[in-house]
């Protein structure tokens, strides 16, 4: 399928749905800060206005059906590769596990998407890094970054998915030294 229509479909199976949590690009909602890696091939190469859409829209869709518990959706967005590693069955049991320990969710940033073109440790392609930070209701601290690669029809898919999360009666065990500590391990 077109990635552009691919695309639409997406942002209308979501907002159609009812979710307003994560809206699109064009609502009003900040851009994340955006970074060429420093190691890419062709150091001149800048992501189209297309590519740019895409990634927003496709990380923003990937999150408000993790939110919603559309396992079967959001899994779909899920390279091969990754569903090699990762069952639907497991996928699903894991969203439902997070979804129901984090509570309701109150808010998430796009922070940096960072661009990785004909990497030499990802090999040929485009690869993009998307760091967040998310409130939900039981979580004091929840962030990390999804990474994804672009696919021939110019859409993209999830090759990697990292979080780090502390919930509410951990964090009250924290010091403050150690917080700060956390947060930068963390990158939060």
């Amino acid at each position: 399928m077109h990635a552009l229509l691919r695309t639409a479909i997406l942002c209308l199976l979501i907002f159609c749905s009812g979710t307003t949590y994560s809206q699109s690009p064009t609502r009003g909602i900040e851009s994340p800060q955006q970074q060429i890696a420093s190691t890419n091939g062709d150091l001149s190469w800048r992501p189209s206005a297309a590519q740019l859409y895409a990634i927003e829209t496709v990380t923003r869709s990937y999150f408000a059906l993790r939110d919603s518990g559309k396992a079967e959706q959001a899994y779909a967005l899920l390279s091969p590769r990754q569903k090699q590693y990762l069952t639907e069955s497991n996928f699903t049991q894991l969203l439902e596990g997070f979804n129901t320990k984090a509570g309701t969710p109150q808010g998430r940033i796009l922070r940096k998407v960072t661009w990785y073109k004909d990497n030499p440790e990802a090999g040929p392609g485009l690869y993009v890094a998307v760091d967040f930070s998310s409130k939900f209701e039981n979580l004091a601290l929840h962030c990390g970054y999804v990474v994804w690669h672009e696919q021939p029809d110019g859409s993209f898919l999830q090759v990697r998915e990292e979080m780090n999360v502390i919930d509410n009666a951990t964090m009250a065990k924290i010091k403050p030294k150690q917080l700060e500590s956390i947060r930068a391990q963390f990158r939060c």
